[in-house]
């Protein structure tokens, strides 16, 4: 072993002092910095293994090779999207903890691809049909059943041949929108824009025919397991006062309006250059937002979005009262959601919202 090999093995082992890490990958090409990246490399193998052997049922047709390829392939995205973070690195864990939580990631990104690699996209809506109906008593099984039935028929009566396949796919049958957009010769926004139309349409057809967009409080706990929060809004009948939850997002560095009503960011950290005096903010919630190492390591990359949402939405379930509390000021007037990034489509602002309106869904 070299001198800068021992240097490299030594340092970057120390656990006290976690940014001798940095020191080491900032450097230029030596011995020490090849060290440390083999090893480095090394880690998020582990890691890989780790959890494409976690998602063994999701992965159950890949055989061992290929599963060892799949976990190579996502420590290799991981390194490099270490790389190019250092500079994010503020020392609040490990760094080998921080880095491997990267290949946890992008582990979760490939089987995720993976699992639905040469398998028939389905967009049967029929299958709201075999959605089973939930709730704590007779009378809310009913309203739930009811409310089932109702959906199915506006899925069929009220959407487009196209908007029914993308739906369904996305909404029912949990394709993730990038491997749909990829089977589809299309883009993610513009599956984004149909699932939004869709769902547009079916609020719409459902108000008609008596069910409205938003919330029971007495139920809301239930609700939010329900089997309806996959698919659409929280759904009451009509008749009763029910109140819509008015949810919005906007930009911090958009000008604040009184339309806004209450605005609290849900950034961790604090938007660059705007004043509190400018942000005009009622409230500053930095426990909804992404961990440290979830945001860091999604870097508002479209492709990672889809794995963004399902861990984000996981450390949501552990702020429900939080959650509970937003609720409430949205059904008393106009809430705004905060958010310093530039990519109004993929965002956490956009999967906070989610949950606020639809709920978390089942795990």
């Amino acid at each position: 072993m070299t001198i800068d090999q021992g240097f490299a093995a030594s340092a970057c082992r120390t656990i006290d002092d976690s940014f001798a890490w940095i020191e080491v990958l900032r450097g230029a090409p030596t011995c020490a910095r090849e060290a440390a990246l083999a090893e480095l490399h090394g880690l998020l193998l582990r890691a890989a293994r780790f959890e494409l052997s976690r998602r063994r049922e999701q992965l159950g047709h890949v055989g061992i090779a290929e599963r060892e390829d799949l976990a190579v392939q996502a420590a290799d995205d991981a390194l490099m999207a270490i790389l190019g973070k250092l500079d994010d690195f503020r020392g609040a864990s490990r760094f080998t903890t921080w880095a491997y939580k990267f290949a946890l990631l992008e582990a979760g990104v490939t089987a995720r691809r993976r699992a639905w690699q040469r398998r028939e996209i389905p967009v049967d809506y029929e299958a709201w049909a075999a959605m089973r109906a939930t709730g704590p008593s007779p009378q809310d099984v009913l309203e739930d059943g009811e409310l089932l039935r109702a959906l199915r028929d506006a899925v069929r009566s009220s959407l487009t041949p196209h908007q029914r396949e993308v739906f369904s796919a996305v909404a029912l049958n949990g394709v993730p929108i990038d491997v749909l957009a990829e089977r589809r010769s299309t883009t993610r926004g513009a599956l984004y824009k149909t699932v939004h139309d869709a769902r547009r349409a079916l609020r719409a057809a459902l108000a008609e025919s008596g069910h409205a967009v938003g919330a029971n409080p007495q139920r809301e706990a239930e609700r939010e397991e329900s089997p309806l929060a996959a698919g659409s809004a929280h759904l009451r009948r009509d008749g009763q006062e029910v109140s819509q939850m008015d949810v919005r997002l906007k930009r911090a560095y958009d000008p604040p309006s009184s339309a806004d009503g209450y605005r609290v960011l849900i950034d961790r950290l604090w938007p660059r250059g705007v004043s509190r005096e400018r942000a005009r903010l009622d409230d500053w919630d930095k426990h909804l937002s992404p961990s440290t190492e979830l945001r860091q390591w999604f870097g508002h990359e479209p492709s990672r979005f889809e794995e963004f949402r399902r861990r984000y939405i996981d450390e949501l379930r552990n702020e429900r009262p939080r959650l509970t509390a937003l609720r409430r000021r949205a059904r008393q007037g106009a809430l705004t959601l905060v958010y310093s990034a530039q990519d109004s489509e993929h965002n956490d602002a956009i999967v906070l919202a989610e949950v606020l309106r639809r709920g978390l869904p089942r795990e």
